[in-house]
């Protein structure tokens, strides 16, 4: 009996750890260590709630896609398939990132913090500062 319920035990501890695991590995996907402009703009384009407005001008179609999330909002906008502009918002209203295809010195495929590192690590100085 004795060694049925270390057994049990055993096997409890192994399935808490391999939940632990599954865990951590969710928030991993969920929160990337990086992110690119191309990913975001794939991530803006596709969510469910991104609000798209189509206008023509001179016969150019542009498309201007606002998104807002709990704790960053996103402005988008395209001229045809072509990204002209790609910007991420704290709740506060502060910018995180911005992207500007005529001159940002970002390149389009460049890695960067992801948002939820880019959030963390302002909340973390926010934390540590005297202001």
């Amino acid at each position: 009996m004795m060694r049925k319920n270390k057994l049990i035990q055993k096997a409890k501890k192994t399935v808490s750890h391999a939940a632990d695991y599954v865990k951590e590995k969710a928030k991993e996907l969920a929160n990337p260590p990086s992110t690119s402009v191309p990913k975001l703009e794939r991530y803006i384009e596709s969510h469910p709630e991104t609000n798209v407005t189509k206008q023509t001008w001179l016969g150019i179609t542009f498309r201007f896609y606002y998104l807002e999330e709990d704790e960053a909002s996103y402005y988008m906008e395209r001229k045809g398939p072509y990204l002209l502009q790609l910007d991420a918002y704290d709740n506060e209203g502060k910018e995180l990132i911005a992207y500007r295809s005529y001159k940002d010195r970002r390149k389009l495929h460049d890695t960067m913090p992801s948002l939820s590192q880019i959030l963390r690590s302002k909340h973390r100085k926010k934390a540590g500062s005297f202001a």
